[in-house]
């Protein structure tokens, strides 16, 4: 797994100066303690709760080291609220996602009844319920992200699958009482292997990617409507990047933002934005002797805003360069794209060394 930041959970404010100052702390150091949750996966989405403390996964950790989900308050609290028992439960990897009721969703990548894998939902005050059990019976299996919620207050997901398991992916709608329906069964030709949680556009679509597929195999850019009809919109050819596993985000121009872990100029990754009837440029080429590469972004969701809006950016944690054989810290890409504007939906932007995170409005 590319769990490059295993021990450190920290949180970078993007103040909303017009000089975008940055300031950086470590709230925690995972394993201080016995018990601890541990190895946050750079898929791992913090969400922050109604309360105003913040809560993710971890793969690993808890009392039976089965992973564990968490909650950590603005100054750097942590306590674990559901440790996984390695049996039913496993491999929380996805972080979660704040439904409208209050409640946290997300998905494990193993356990369950077949071991592919489960959806489900978890209180704040640590209650657990499994919303389904993948079986790959046309559902898929292997979930990497976790459900987002939509407009029709259904959840709507991903599978990742696998050649051994889980074929290869598949988008799926859950109701919140756990009705299950698969969407659409990826096949290769329209992209394979989806890594990322989906965007919700103001179309009404949800917008995503695949890590791999396509005409290049190099993994696509897709929109899928609440029904299930999916349009490849963009395939990957390595020139303008290849192997985007991680999510899109639509910024206030209309358009959609996100990176690829590989290809462009210096086969490094890029970050890239694309228009809904799928026009794409590339904005940034990494160089890893410069800037760093394989860059893997995240996004979490808060459930209300307060503060003024920065400008539209682009933006994603990157691995450092190399310095001999030593990697330095993570660099991280911003692409301002217009002047500060006022916003009637105001965001706060995060980042986790584990990737980026961006507070989208309710």
């Amino acid at each position: 797994m590319k769990n490059w930041w295993l021990f450190t959970l920290a949180l970078l404010v993007l103040l909303t100066t017009a000089a975008h100052a940055q300031t950086f702390s470590v709230l925690y150091n995972f394993g201080t303690k016995s018990g601890d949750p541990l190895d946050p996966g750079f898929q791992g989405i913090i969400a922050q709760g109604r309360d105003g403390n913040f809560y993710s996964t971890t793969s690993n950790g808890g009392t039976a080291l089965s992973g564990d989900i968490f909650k950590i308050t603005p100054t750097g609290s942590v306590t674990g609220i559901r440790n996984f028992d390695g049996t039913v439960e496993c491999l929380p990897l996805s972080g979660l996602t704040l439904g409208t009721d209050g409640n946290f969703y997300g998905t494990t990548e193993g356990c369950g009844t077949t071991m592919l894998g489960t959806v489900f939902k978890i209180t704040p005050g640590g209650s657990f319920t499994v919303l389904h059990n993948f079986t790959n019976t046309g559902d898929g299996g292997i979930p990497n992200a976790p459900p987002i919620q939509g407009t029709d207050g259904n959840f709507y997901g991903t599978t990742h699958g696998s050649l051994t398991g889980g074929g290869s992916g598949t988008v799926y709608k859950l109701t919140p009482s756990g009705a299950f329906t698969t969407l659409f069964q990826f096949d290769g030709t329209h992209g394979e292997f989806p890594a990322a949680p989906l965007v919700q556009g103001r179309d009404g679509n949800f917008y995503g990617t695949t890590e791999q597929g396509g005409s290049s195999g190099d993994g696509v850019v897709f929109k899928i409507t609440p029904a299930g009809k999916l349009t490849v919109l963009h395939n990957f050819d390595t020139t303008h990047g290849a192997d985007p596993i991680g999510p899109l985000i639509q910024a206030t121009d209309g358009n959609f933002y996100g990176t690829t872990e590989k290809g462009g100029t210096q086969s490094s990754g890029v970050v890239f934005k694309i228009t809904a009837g799928g026009t794409l440029t590339v904005l940034h080429n990494f160089s890893r002797l410069t800037d760093g590469g394989a860059p893997l972004p995240d996004w979490c969701k808060r459930p209300t805003a307060t503060s003024t809006a920065p400008p539209p950016r682009a933006e994603a944690t990157s691995l450092g360069p190399f310095t001999g054989s030593s990697r330095q810290a993570p660099s991280l890409c911003s692409i301002t794209l217009t002047t500060r504007q006022a916003h009637p939906h105001p965001l706060r932007w995060f980042s986790t060394p584990t990737g980026f995170c961006t507070e989208i409005p309710s």
